[in-house]
């Protein structure tokens, strides 16, 4: 078995700490991230060590989730090449984005396939592609070691969940139903495909929980886990739920009408929502497709990502 790394993920709502023997979930603290963006990266050195000491956690190699909005993440075909001809010219397919500040990012990809021509000879490539700066990588590594670790892997969310679906053949719908955003993406064999991002996640049902039951929002997080005075069940929150279940229903219908030799029949969710059982149903009403949890495991369902990030 692969030796285990410490799998960072860093979200909004949840800190998901996640090695071999252990899975550590924090609630975010306050003035963490500027909207979508992190910006405490001291404090959060603070945050990790602590909780490394009190968890006992000893993995000193650590991986980090790089959130959506600091990277260029892109599916594309390139002519087949050498993997060193490739690392000259993947800079290149960045241009758009990154002008001519190109020496100041750092650039990644992953073999989806390879297309050959009539005699089986490879032909093209299919690439996830990847880009960052160099000085993001530099902020996470002097986070990481203030905080007693050693960065060894960084690594992008979509590609991280695609290390634990390895065995899931054929088409797939994966729904995070995460703090601030709910995202679906679409896995092939394993490897991500394409997806979609709604801003309307758990956080939004909190402010309604708040306003329901006049209360302060940390205190909602309460009230919705515990489901005080049958808050779940609330108009204003179901309004809410078929607001994200009808967004669901449109990427996927918008998936299978692009390809339409598709063998999509499962959604599968996770993240800090799954509990929510009214809002469960409504994707399952919207969707015609089987809707299950990706694991019957309430670490796994709380910190997916993470675990796809710790494995070395």
């Amino acid at each position: 078995m692969a030796k285990k790394l410490l799998g960072i993920d860093i979200g909004t709502g949840c800190i998901k700490l996640v090695d071999g023997e252990h899975c550590v979930v924090l609630d975010t603290p306050d003035n963490v991230f500027d909207g979508d963006t992190f910006i405490a990266y001291d404090g959060m050195s603070e945050v990790i060590r602590d909780a490394l000491k009190e968890n006992g956690i000893r993995t000193k190699k650590c991986a980090i989730v790089l959130p959506d909005n600091e990277i260029y993440f892109n599916k594309i075909t390139m002519p087949f090449m050498t993997e060193k001809q490739l690392r000259v010219n993947l800079p290149y397919e960045f241009t758009n984005v990154v002008g001519n500040d190109s020496d100041s990012y750092l650039y990644d990809y992953a073999l989806i396939r390879y297309i050959t021509d009539a005699s089986g000879s490879p032909k093209d490539m299919e690439l996830l592609v990847a880009a960052c700066t160099k000085k993001l990588i530099d902020k996470y590594s002097e986070m990481c070691k203030k905080a007693g670790l050693k960065l060894v892997k960084a690594l992008p969310r979509r590609l991280a969940i695609s290390s634990i679906l390895t065995e899931k053949h054929g088409d797939i719908a994966l729904v995070e139903l995460g703090y601030n955003h709910t995202r679906i993406d679409m896995y092939h064999d394993g490897m991500y495909d394409t997806g979609r991002s709604i801003d309307v996640g758990v956080s939004h049902l909190l402010d309604i929980v708040s306003e329901v039951l006049f209360c302060d929002k940390h205190i909602a997080l309460s009230y919705l886990k515990n489901n005080k005075d049958d808050v779940v069940h609330h108009a204003k929150m179901q309004d809410s739920y078929d607001y994200i279940a009808t967004e669901i229903m449109r990427a996927i219908n918008f998936y299978t009408y692009e390809n339409r030799e598709n063998t999509l029949e499962s959604l599968f969710f996770y993240g800090g929502g799954y509990h929510i059982e009214p809002l469960v149903q409504s994707i399952r009403d919207a969707v015609s497709l089987n809707v299950s949890p990706i694991s019957s495991d309430e670490d796994v369902m709380n910190a997916l990502v993470a675990y796809g990030a710790c494995e070395e």
